[in-house]
């Protein structure tokens, strides 16, 4: 799974569920709540160049193309080939961001995935199966772990889904 692609993709196809008919939660969204898996990992050899610089960081280059950046403040950067950013906090974060700009981060200690799309859109994954979805119209659409929806639109009216 290189560089953590099913993270991200698994993540904005959680979100791709609130594509089609007028934007609307059509389906049960998958949420995959796992944090990105390091591409270091699979390399399964050792670097084949490593540089240090003076501010204590060591850049890590495979022979596949990947490249890790360690930060003295122990945050891992992985870079694919293919263009893929991954970030690895202390804390066990992890920010993906990929080619087109979507941004996939997920907060460990609470389990929950946030989307940043290109277009704006911002989706939310919660470990209860919940699904949010906020446009940038100031729509907020809602799916819940039991599979009701509810859509709460920019004048604050609140519209029952079934």
């Amino acid at each position: 799974d290189p560089a953590g692609a099913s993270g991200a993709a698994g993540a904005a196809g959680a979100a791709g569920a609130a594509g089609a008919a007028g934007g609307r939660l059509q389906q049960p969204a998958s949420a995959v709540l796992a944090a990105p898996v390091s591409a270091v990992l699979a390399e399964g050899a050792p670097p084949v160049r490593v540089e240090r610089a003076a501010d204590g960081k060591v850049h890590r280059t495979y022979s596949s193309g990947l490249v890790e950046v360690l930060y003295s403040t122990g945050t891992r950067k992985e870079l694919s080939p293919q263009g893929v950013q991954t970030v690895f906090f202390i804390n066990d974060d992890v920010k993906q961001t990929d080619t087109d700009g979507t941004v996939v981060y997920f907060y460990a200690s609470a389990q929950t995935v946030h989307v940043s799309q290109t277009d704006g859109t911002q989706v939310y994954q919660f470990p209860n199966g919940q699904v949010e979805v906020h446009r940038t119209d100031g729509c907020k659409e809602i799916r819940f772990a039991d599979g009701t929806s509810k859509i709460i639109l920019p004048s604050g009216e609140v519209e029952e889904v079934v």
